[in-house]
């Protein structure tokens, strides 16, 4: 969903084994944009050629597929702490089941965004194009490292509609959106795990338990981690009643901290 903020988590990767179509049909906030429109890091390659194969699909191809197995034969590339890696804001990059789910519920994804705090709070935006317009699904859990190395454990708990901007009315599309998906909703909470084969700063890749041969691929939000470290020390200054203030673009990137 926009996740310039949402949890690219993956999480929304349990989504693709919890989502079936049904008959009939705040400060965690990104900006809405188009899959196209959101930028891409540079890296280098087999994660240059993951990264730009996966920028207009969250299908893999023949070429992402290869750079994929090349990434998880990386010897050492995953910390004996699971969750680390995956602390921060990113944007989800590949999740084919999720993808064929909701296209074959004819509400195709536009973006996935997700946010995971050090305490292991997930949460999970996802935009969908229904009847016409963007529509936005919120969706809440927690993700913790079990005690198997390279193993996480993702719980989504709750699930709540919002409008992706507020500027556009899409009470219709909502209704639309709710009519396929809130009988599947209904079912949460939900659980599965995650085996972590890749990670390094910028790029994480999993799988999912349920559909281990879906990858799931996250991409960190550029200055993410700068302005998680200018949050917490600006609260740390209220908290101390210092003033301070964190500045972002019209576009969401972090400009720094005065």
């Amino acid at each position: 969903m926009q996740l310039s903020l949402l949890l690219c988590l993956l999480p929304s990767t349990a989504l693709g084994a919890l989502i079936r179509p049904v008959a009939g049909g705040s400060s965690w906030r990104a900006i809405t944009r188009r899959r196209s429109d959101c930028p891409v890091l540079v890296t280098s390659g087999a994660k240059e050629t993951l990264v730009r194969e996966l920028r207009y699909s969250f299908v893999p191809s023949t070429a992402a597929q290869d750079a994929i197995a090349e990434l998880a034969a990386t010897p050492a590339a995953v910390p004996s702490d699971a969750l680390l890696p995956c602390i921060g804001r990113f944007r989800l990059l590949a999740h084919q089941i999720l993808a064929a789910k909701l296209k074959e519920a004819r509400a195709p994804l536009e973006t996935v965004k997700l946010v995971v705090s050090p305490e292991g709070a997930l949460i999970v935006e996802l935009d969908l194009f229904v009847g016409g317009a963007v529509v936005g699904l919120r969706l809440k859990g927690m993700i913790s490292a079990t005690d198997k190395a390279r193993q996480l454990k993702l719980s989504l708990q709750s699930a709540e509609w919002f409008e992706p901007n507020e500027e556009f009315g899409v009470s219709r599309q909502i209704g639309l959106a709710r009519e396929k998906f809130d009988g599947t909703l209904a079912r949460l909470p939900y659980e599965t795990t995650l085996n972590l084969s890749f990670s390094e700063d910028d790029l994480c890749i999993m799988r999912d338990d349920v559909a281990p041969e879906s990858s799931i691929v996250l991409q960190r939000i550029q200055g993410s981690k700068e302005a998680d470290a200018a949050m917490a020390a600006a609260m740390a200054r209220a908290a101390a009643g210092k003033r301070g203030s964190v500045a972002f673009d019209d576009k969401g990137q972090y400009l720094g901290e005065s």
